[in-house]
């Protein structure tokens, strides 16, 4: 197993998780560098001797890829929660509705975050009592959002008969609101995959493709 690198100089760490084969900071093959090295014209080499001990971007360092492995995947996560959002919120248009009622309706402090909209409502499908607390699907977030929670409060006060919309399947999935803007959600879901695709096309593939030998 190499342990020094012959291009950059990285000392290999027992904590290095990439293959024996490949320098964990730079990301060439061992062996491919060194044929590649012998087989140059003498002036054509690269001078390692007098180079600084790594010459790479960071973005080749083991807790660097750590760091951009967590972030894809919280955007991927993220991405596919709201694509499974956008379905719920696209199914729900053709949802039945049943006759509700407000039992609570507030808004509460949500600290930094700002206030939060709390409300919950009974509804009865084929003689079955069901409580509630889901506004609507998508992104239409109310928390944080201190004047749209307290307008929503103010338009479902407690007591009030509504329209709740219900799964067919499943009479305890339900929203008050069916409305849904399939464009900002679907925009949405689409900028969380750009962004997980630019930063893995910058940080796995360019620079492997320009540092490996």
């Amino acid at each position: 197993m190499q342990k020094v690198c012959p291009k950059c100089g990285y000392t290999r760490k027992q904590s290095d998780y990439a293959p024996d084969y490949e320098c964990p900071a730079c990301g060439i093959v061992y062996h491919k560098y060194v044929q590649k090295q012998a087989a140059a014209p003498s002036g054509a080499r690269q001078n390692t001797v007098n180079q600084p001990k790594v010459l790479v971007s960071a973005a080749w360092k083991p807790e660097t890829r750590r760091g951009t492995v967590i972030f894809m995947l919280v955007f991927t996560l993220m991405a596919l929660f709201y694509l499974w959002e956008t379905l719920c919120g696209l199914r729900a248009e053709n949802w039945p509705k049943t006759s509700g009622v407000i039992t609570s309706s507030y808004v509460s402090s949500g600290g930094r975050g700002g206030d939060r909209l709390n409300i919950r409502y009974n509804y009865a499908v084929t003689g079955t009592i069901y409580q509630n607390d889901r506004f609507n699907f998508g992104l239409l977030s109310l928390d944080g959002d201190t004047s749209s929670a307290r307008q929503v409060a103010d338009r479902y006060p407690t007591g009030k008969i509504v329209d709740v919309y219900y799964q067919e399947s499943d009479p305890a999935n339900a929203v008050l609101e069916n409305k849904f803007d399939l464009k900002d959600n679907l925009l949405f879901v689409l900028g969380l995959l750009t962004a997980v695709g630019i930063t893995a096309y910058f940080r796995f593939f360019k620079y492997r493709q320009t540092d490996r030998f």
